[in-house]
C-alpha cells in the first residue's frame, strides 16, 4: 500500500478498518492508551513482541505489516489466526511428545472434530 511508511499511518488504517478506537483497541489489546496514542500519532516508530502480537489479533492484520509495512496487510485465507497458534503449537508440542497410542487418540480427536464422526474417546466410553 502506497504511504504506509509511517507505523501511525499503518494503525490509522487497521483502526478504520475494523471500527475501533484508540481506547477500545488499548482495552483490548491490554495496552495503555497513550501507548496507542504513540503508535496513531508517529510518536513511536516500532511494534514488537506482545504488543505487537496483542496489536494485530485484534485488528485482524499480520505481524509483518504492521511492524514493517512489508507484505500483505490481511493474514492469507486458510491460514491460522493469530488467536489460535499458540493453542496450536500446544497440541503440536503434545503430539510430538506423545506415544503411538497418545498420537493416534490425538489424531482421533482431530479427526473427529473435522468431520464430526465419533472419536476415539466417544468409541472407548461405548464399550466400557
Amino acid at each position: 500500500m502506497h504511504g504506509m511508511n509511517l507505523l501511525s499511518d499503518r494503525m490509522q488504517v487497521a483502526l478504520h478498518r475494523v471500527g475501533l478506537k484508540q481506547a477500545e483497541l488499548a482495552r483490548l489489546a491490554g495496552v495503555s492508551r497513550q501507548t496507542i496514542n504513540d503508535w496513531t500519532h508517529d510518536r513511536a516508530k516500532n511494534i514488537r513482541g506482545a504488543n505487537l502480537l496483542a496489536a494485530c489479533k485484534v485488528l485482524g492484520v499480520r505481524p509483518e505489516w504492521l511492524a514493517s509495512g512489508k507484505g500483505e496487510m490481511l493474514p492469507e485465507e486458510g491460514s491460522i489466526p493469530l488467536e489460535y497458534e499458540e493453542r496450536v503449537e500446544r497440541v503440536i508440542q503434545c503430539y510430538l511428545r506423545a506415544d503411538e497410542k497418545g498420537k493416534l487418540l490425538i489424531e482421533g480427536v482431530a479427526d473427529h472434530v473435522g468431520a464430526q464422526r465419533p472419536s476415539p474417546l466417544d468409541l472407548d466410553l461405548e464399550t466400557n
